[in-house]
């Protein structure tokens, strides 16, 4: 199958192994005798959205103060910030990494901020909510997701005598029409191609997830890629 029928990947905010008194970002809990400073990193450089957001939370009460600290080559880092006891309180990491550092202890598990907060688990699209559980327990809140759609130019189709109300909708198809598209210069260079498999935020996975196949068992304990749909889309 072509059709792109599987939601995957973003964010989710998650509160690190350093014991804080604010799991989640956006709650307070009770008045403090003094400001409490929330240290927060994410790897999105310098986001003026992540900081406006911030500026308004900060702006909004009088005891907590959240210190934003974009933070590069975040996975290392943050495992080196836990190993020495100088992790961040918070940190916005893409939810597939969430079970990663839940397994390694880097994180700690919201279930009991979220039951005190009341966070009502069906308001969130379910995958995203599921993605950012580890052993029953959950250690992210997911903020977002992307998805993941095949587009096309009309009037390319239709010039390579393509109907283009009809796009391609299985591998072969898609190949077949790739081959009509592409177009190359005189000396071989290539001018226009018409599909390429790995170009934009897309990788084997997701054409794993397309032939009925998944990455991992149901346990999450064993990778699973030697078995027919990972083999025939990475053929």
């Amino acid at each position: 199958m072509l059709r792109f029928g599987r939601i995957h990947s973003s964010l989710g905010f998650a509160a690190t192994a350093v014991p804080v008194a604010l799991g989640l970002l956006f709650t307070v809990a009770g008045a403090a005798s003094a400001k409490t400073t929330i240290t927060f990193w994410h790897d999105w450089g310098v986001n003026q959205v992540i900081q406006s957001v911030v500026d308004r939370f900060n702006q909004s009460q009088s005891e907590v103060e959240v210190k934003v600290i974009p933070t590069g080559e975040l996975s290392s880092k943050l495992m080196a910030a836990v190993a020495g006891g100088s992790a961040p309180d918070v940190v916005l990491i893409d939810r597939f990494m969430t079970c990663e550092f839940a397994a390694n202890g880097a994180l700690t598990p919201l279930d009991s901020l979220i039951a005190r907060d009341k966070l009502d688990a069906d308001t969130f699209f379910p995958p995203t909510w599921q993605e950012a559980r580890w052993l029953g327990k959950q250690y992210a809140i997911p903020t977002n997701t992307d998805s993941r759609a095949l587009l096309y130019l009309r009037s390319t189709l239709e010039a390579a005598g393509i109907d283009s109300e009809n796009p391609p909708a299985t591998w072969d198809e898609l190949r077949t029409v790739s081959a009509k598209l592409t177009r190359r210069e005189s000396d071989g260079r290539l001018s226009r191609v018409g599909y390429v498999p790995n170009w934009g935020n897309i990788s084997l996975k997701e054409y794993i997830w397309q032939n009925g196949g998944e990455l991992l068992n149901e346990s999450l304990t064993k990778v699973i890629f030697a078995e027919k749909p990972a083999v025939e889309a990475l053929q």
